[in-house]
C-alpha cells in the first residue's frame, strides 16, 4: 500500500510447515507460488508425495493468483485440483521456456551460471520467480532487467555458499540432499571432508545415503538445538554399508570445524550439510572476526 509516506510495500511469506495450518495463510496472500514439492516433515504433512502437496496446496483461494513450479505427476494433479475446486487457473513455471524466447536477455537466467544462487535446481526456482515477477508487475513498476538484475545478484546464506575452503548448504531434507549431490557431482573435483548433523525428525538415514559417499571422511557432531541428535545417534541412523572407519565423533559444532581442517586434505573441502541449524552456528563461528 501507499499509506505510510508515499512507499510503496510487498510482503513476501514462506510457509514454515506444510500450508494447511500454517500461520502465513492468515495473510490474505494476492499471489501463492508453490516450488517443487518433496518429502518432508512427514509426521505432520503425510507420507507421500500427494499427501504432502494437498497440505501445500491448502494455501490456494479463491482470489489469488497462482505460481505452480515444476513437480511430480503426483503432486501436480492434486495442486492443479486444488486450482479446479477454487475456481483458480494457475500459471507453471514450464511455461517460461516458451514465453520469454522474445524477452530481451531473459532465457539467459534459464543457465546456472547466470543465477546468482548456485545449483541447478535454482533454475526451477528462477522460473517460478521470474512467473511471480510478472504477476507482480500490475501494482509495481517491474522491468525485464529488474527480473534479470534480481535473479542474478540474490544470495542466499547457507544455501551452497563459499567461505573460503568451506562450502554451506543445509539440505537438510531429501529434495536438499539431492540438489546438494548434484551440485558436488557436476562442480567439485576436490576432496571432500562432510561436517554433518541433523534434527530428530528427519530422514538422516536417506541423506547419508546421497552425501557420504562424496566424502572422504565424515565429521559428525550436535548443533546447539534441543532437537538435534547426538554422534552417537548419528551413528545409529546412518545405513550400516557407511564403513565406520571413515566417521569421526564430536560433541560441538566448534570442535567438529577443527577436526575438520585437521583431517582434509589440503587442497580439499569442507562441507558443512545436513541442517540449516548447523549450517548457522557452522556460519557464525567462520565469519566472526579473529
Amino acid at each position: 500500500d501507499t499509506a505510510s509516506g508515499g512507499v510503496t510495500k510487498v510482503a513476501i511469506l514462506e510457509t514454515g510447515l506444510g500450508g494447511r495450518y500454517d500461520a502465513v495463510t492468515a495473510a490474505p496472500a494476492e499471489i501463492c507460488a508453490i516450488t517443487r514439492i518433496d518429502l518432508d516433515h512427514q509426521e505432520y504433512l503425510g507420507s507421500t508425495l500427494a499427501g504432502i502437496a494437498a497440505e501445500k496446496a491448502a494455501i490456494i483461494r479463491a482470489d489469488s493468483k497462482v505460481v505452480v513450479g515444476e513437480q511430480t505427476d503426483d503432486a501436480m494433479q492434486v495442486i492443479l485440483a486444488r486450482c479446479s475446486e477454487v475456481g483458480v487457473q494457475p500459471r507453471l513455471s514450464t511455461e517460461m521456456t516458451a514465453s520469454t524466447k522474445k524477452a530481451h536477455s531473459l532465457p539467459l537466467v534459464f543457465l546456472p551460471e547466470s543465477l546468482g544462487l548456485a545449483g541447478r535446481h535454482q533454475v526451477e526456482n528462477a522460473k517460478v520467480a521470474i512467473v511471480v515477477a510478472e504477476g507482480l508487475k500490475e501494482r509495481f513498476p517491474i522491468s525485464t532487467q529488474n527480473i534479470i538484475d534480481g535473479l542474478q545478484k540474490a544470495r542466499n546464506p547457507g544455501r551452497l555458499e563459499w567461505i573460503g575452503s568451506f562450502l554451506l548448504d543445509g539440505a537438510h531434507n531429501i529434495g536438499g540432499a539431492k540438489a546438494l549431490r548434484a551440485y558436488l557431482d557436476e562442480y567439485v573435483d576436490r576432496s571432500v571432508t562432510l561436517v554433518f548433523g541433523a534434527m530428530k525428525d528427519k530422514d538422516v538415514d536417506r541423506v547419508a545415503e546421497m552425501l557420504f559417499p562424496k566424502a572422504e571422511k565424515v565429521v559428525l557432531t550436535q548443533p546447539a538445538n534441543s532437537r538435534a541428535m547426538t554422534s552417537e545417534e548419528l551413528v545409529e541412523a546412518i545405513p550400516s554399508e557407511i564403513d565406520e572407519d571413515r566417521l569421526v565423533r564430536t560433541r560441538s559444532v566448534s570442535e567438529a570445524l577443527t577436526v575438520a581442517q585437521e583431517v582434509s586434505a589440503d587442497d580439499g573441502i569442507i562441507l558443512i550439510a545436513g541442517s540449516l541449524y548447523l549450517v548457522g552456528e557452522a556460519r557464525r563461528i567462520l565469519t566472526q572476526p579473529s
